[in-house]
């Protein structure tokens, strides 16, 4: 847990979207029936599933997972599926992902 915390600090850290509060940079969509949300702020898109099931959202073009709490998360033809009870932040970023031991 305490790696899943650093890396989303380093995350943070290196994000200037994620550090710009102003209002209206932030568009959130809730699913009920699936239980899993979306947050875009700036480039960063941020995928909750608190769902029992596989929550399928489209991605943005050249998006990539940065930092995902599973590592069972799929990215195909544009949409992402995230398993049940995960988070996973994708923005267009570097091609490796931000590691957590």
């Amino acid at each position: 847990m305490l790696e899943w915390y650093r890396a989303l600090i380093q995350l943070r850290r290196a994000s200037r979207a994620l550090n710009n509060a102003e209002p209206g940079n932030t568009r959130v969509r809730f699913d009920r029936q699936q239980m899993g949300f979306t947050m875009e702020r700036g480039d960063i898109t941020v995928v909750v599933n608190l769902g029992n099931s596989e929550f399928r959202v489209p991605l943005p073009e050249g998006h990539k997972v940065l930092l995902g709490s599973s590592e069972a998360e799929t990215v195909e033809y544009g949409t992402i599926a995230v398993p049940a009870d995960s988070v996973v932040i994708a923005a267009p970023a570097p091609s490796n992902r931000l590691s957590t031991p």
